[in-house]
């Protein structure tokens, strides 16, 4: 992805390519918790990435009705 992405951008292409119905959650985490959507993907290596040079998230999906 190019490091100019935001949190929610990346967000938005993984529900699409998972092909996740409306009533149900997505969020990506990292070893801090949930970063702000509108954090770059860059500001978050920064911040995060690990000492072998990756940055590590963590997803999570649930059920909701609204």
């Amino acid at each position: 992805m190019p490091d100019h992405v935001t949190v929610t951008e990346l967000i938005r292409v993984l529900r699409r390519r998972l092909n996740l119905a409306p009533g149900q959650a997505f969020f990506l985490l990292s070893d801090r918790g949930l970063p702000p959507g509108t954090q770059t993907l860059a500001e978050l290596w920064e911040s995060e990435h690990d000492e072998d040079g990756f940055l590590y998230v963590f997803y999570a999906a649930q059920e909701y009705f609204g």
